[in-house]
């Protein structure tokens, strides 16, 4: 019987460490190349401070405080800038257009992607819903 209680402890121990385990980190070389290719495009001569995987997910934070997270091919979900301007270039033409039109002089802090568009967050505290092809459906303010 006392083997059965700490065998079950045992068990009960690892299965919640397995639940509760936060990502591993990587080195910045093991992120899948489309990763890479999207933060040498868009942060350039920006370090990257540490990587974690957690799954088939990749977070990558880089020096300047930004943080992006990526799906297992690469393929960018987010992009927080933690209150500072993120590159313009991530977004389309017509998707920045849209921003820009509604809101010429706000910066873009965060991005994430959604099934059919994207979600940003502006330094105004505006957040917009906008289609891929650049018609906004969504406007509220984030409080």
């Amino acid at each position: 019987m006392k083997k059965r209680i700490v065998f079950s402890v045992f068990v009960f121990s690892m299965m919640s460490l397995l639940v509760f385990a936060d990502g591993r980190y990587i080195a910045a070389e093991a992120i899948p190349a489309l990763a890479k290719t999207f933060l040498n495009e868009h942060f350039r001569g920006i370090t990257v401070v540490y990587a974690e995987q957690e799954y088939n997910e990749f977070e990558v934070h880089l020096e300047n405080g930004v943080e992006v997270e990526f799906t297992g091919n690469g393929d960018w979900k987010s992009v927080d800038a933690k209150w500072q301007a993120l590159p313009t270039t991530i977004l389309s033409p017509a998707v920045l257009a849209a921003v820009k039109a509604m809101y010429p002089k706000a910066a873009i802090i965060k991005i994430e992607k959604d099934w059919n568009g994207f979600d940003i967050e502006l330094d105004n505290r505006m957040e917009l819903k906008v289609a891929t092809d650049g018609k906004v459906y969504e406007v509220e303010f984030n409080d």
